[in-house]
């Protein structure tokens, strides 16, 4: 946590931008205390989130409406599908492995990069890639479900 909270502020230092941050009721109270005390108090932190404490139902949709950028956590498939869903630019990083095998939710993450949905990250790349982000070189592209549904609709009628 404390290496992400690092990468957090490094990254929005040369571009001047700020940041929200939002954990889930999932994310381990250690974690949460290392991220809450490394950038609740940052001048670019314009918010810390608790996912436990936390009591509005639209949080993760007025973060992700205010960022150009979306950061999130590949440990959570739907975290990382709204974030997508949301037609900003997205960086999954992964969290530290427990073992070498290889998880349902790095399958699915792979395949969104792709597909050029999500930029993976490690965490110590995250600067390099916001940077690469801001001057328009390798942003992402936003799945067309819609058309896909109206061609089956299409074909329904």
């Amino acid at each position: 946590a404390s290496s992400l909270a690092e990468a957090l502020k490094r990254s929005a230092e040369p571009t001047g931008g700020c940041y929200y941050i939002t954990t889930s009721r999932r994310t381990p109270e250690s974690a949460e205390d290392i991220l809450k005390s490394s950038l609740g108090d940052d001048a670019r932190c314009v918010r810390f989130i608790s996912g436990r404490d936390d009591t509005d139902e639209h949080t993760v949709e007025k973060i992700l409406a205010s960022s150009d950028t979306v950061i999130v956590s590949g440990e959570s498939i739907s975290m990382v599908s709204e974030a997508v869903s949301s037609g900003k630019p997205v960086i999954v990083f992964m969290p530290d492995k427990k073992n070498s095998s290889t998880t349902k939710y790095e399958k699915f993450v792979e395949g969104l990069a792709r597909k050029g949905h999500v930029r993976l990250a490690e965490i110590g790349s995250i600067p390099a890639e916001i940077e690469r982000l801001v001057k328009g070189r390798g942003g992402t592209v936003p799945p067309d479900d819609d058309k896909r549904i109206y061609e089956k609709l299409y074909k329904l009628f």
